[in-house]
This record gives structure tokens, sequence and C-alpha cells, in this order.
């Protein structure tokens, strides 16, 4: 399953992204991004997950902080008749 991660904290690294969400699962994809004006975290990513640790993560992080900043989870849905995003 695939989630949209918004309200990320500019501090926010790649590594410290990843490790406060691989505790629900393994992410399959992470896409993070750096303002490469600012050097710092853009304020929302991507991550794939099975659906099973996806759903808790949504349950549990969503509204909640990462780096002093709360951050909105929401799954994406496919657009396509195939599954495919």
């Amino acid at each position: 399953m695939r989630l949209y991660i918004s309200g990320i904290a500019p501090e926010t690294t790649e590594k410290g992204f990843r490790k406060h969400f691989e505790k629900y699962g393994l992410l399959e994809t992470v896409d993070f991004w750096i303002d490469v004006t600012t050097g710092k975290a853009k304020d929302f990513a991507f991550i794939t997950m099975r659906a099973e640790e996806a759903k808790i993560v949504l349950e549990t992080l969503s509204g909640q902080l990462l780096d002093g900043q709360k951050i909105e989870i929401s799954k994406l849905e496919s657009k396509h008749k195939n599954g495919a995003i």
C-alpha cells in the first residue's frame, strides 16, 4: 500500500524518517525529497509497505509528532484499473 505523508519538519532527515516508519514494518519504497535551495526536507513524502503494516501506520501515526511537527498520513488510491499508480 502506498501512503502519502505530509507535514514533515524541515529538520527531518531521510534516515530519521525511515527509522520512524520502519518500526512498523519493511519499507518497500521511500520517496523523500530535500529542497536543493535550502538543503532541508520538503514537507511531504511517500512510502510503500505491506497493506497490513500500512494500516497500522495509518491508525497509529497520523496526527502524531515527528521531529516536533504533526504529520498527516493518507492512503493513495490507484487511478488505474490494474492497480498501478
